[in-house]
């Protein structure tokens, strides 16, 4: 009995103190990925505590959804992040795009935070967004929001898939669109267009 309650202890201690999560993507040689950080990692957000080092050149374009603007920057391996200082928050989304030969991996580290939804999202406007936490995702958890017909949604593989939400038979299609863990997709709102998208 004393050994039981000696364990729950430690258990309630543990979720507590929030305790440290970890996942894994693999960056394509060559080519862009939309990439989602969904963990707070200690010392910030940054580029530079996020992905300190790459193993060769490549150029991160985050979207800004409320200004509707790409922050974009370039990683090269002699000087590093040319602005480090940029964020990518859980629940944002941006594209890395490497000039690697063979594909490589970054780890994110950090604590799981409690999902802030719905998110609002303007009539005739667009948002790159992921989950906020570290699981595979869907427009409905990804925004919280109810849909009720000619909503948008786009994922990218090297090009878009488009998706659409019908108002009659309330579902998409031409499938339900997903994102892996670590994977950030566009919503779109009744009347959207996908924003102009720098050269991937």
């Amino acid at each position: 009995m004393k050994m039981r309650f000696a364990c729950l202890i430690s258990l309630a201690l543990l979720v507590h103190c929030g305790l440290a999560d970890s996942y894994t993507i693999t960056i394509p040689a060559g080519a862009c990925r939309l990439i989602a950080n969904q963990l707070d990692k200690p010392g910030g957000n940054t580029l530079s505590n996020l992905m300190p080092s790459l193993p060769c050149d490549a150029r991160f374009m985050k979207y800004h959804n409320l200004s509707n603007a790409w922050i974009t920057t370039t990683y090269s391996t002699g000087c590093g992040w040319a602005n480090g200082a940029i964020t990518l928050d859980p629940g944002e989304g941006a594209f890395l795009c490497s000039c690697c030969a063979s594909n490589f991996y970054i780890t994110f580290t950090g604590t799981q935070r409690v999902p802030v939804l719905p998110i609002n999202i303007p009539a005739g406007k667009c948002y790159l967004l992921s989950r906020q936490i570290p699981s595979p995702g869907t427009p409905d958890t990804i925004s919280g929001m109810t849909f009720s017909g000619g909503e948008t949604a786009y994922t990218w593989n090297g090009m878009y898939t488009a998706y659409a939400y019908d108002e009659f038979d309330l579902t998409w299609y031409p499938s339900v669109p997903t994102t892996a863990v670590g994977e950030a997709m566009w919503i779109g709102a009744l009347g959207a267009t996908l924003p102009t998208t720098p050269d991937v």
